[in-house]
């Protein structure tokens, strides 16, 4: 009889679940049940630097805590600095309950212009959050 086993995943992204089952499969013969779990990373919407390991170790001790998974998976994207240039990177963190264990991708380059817009985004979802406040004393 063949081991089975229960693997979460800290995403409800269809296509990050797809990705991580197919890594695990190639591994491992037989998984009983493949599930995504809605859970968040602690960290801003966009890491940055530290934050971004930070995310998806906390996305998979947060699943590990569940119990009931014999492995556990966290995915953060952020981005990083590096040599002076902005990288986007993706950190994976996983569990099995008595040991972690953290991987990243190699970096994307982040152009100034992506950066630009990126800038314009967060600053209209900041007068978005507080607009209510700014009204009040108008």
């Amino acid at each position: 009889m063949a081991f089975c086993f229960s693997l979460a995943i800290a995403t409800k992204n269809k296509h990050k679940i797809k990705v991580v089952s197919k890594v695990f499969s190639k591994h491992f013969a037989d998984i009983l049940d493949v599930h995504g779990v809605d859970v968040p990373s602690m960290v801003p919407e966009t890491p940055y630097n530290d934050e971004t390991p930070e995310g998806a170790m906390s996305r998979c001790r947060q699943l590990a805590d569940r119990e009931g998974d014999d492995y556990c998976v966290g995915i953060e994207s952020g981005l990083v600095e590096r040599y002076g240039y902005l990288f986007e990177e993706v950190w994976a963190a996983v569990s099995n309950g008595a040991h972690e264990s953290i991987g990243y991708s190699s970096g994307l380059f982040v152009s100034d212009r992506v950066t630009e817009i990126m800038k314009l985004r967060l600053i209209g979802h900041f007068v978005e959050v507080f607009k209510p406040f700014f009204l009040c004393y108008c």
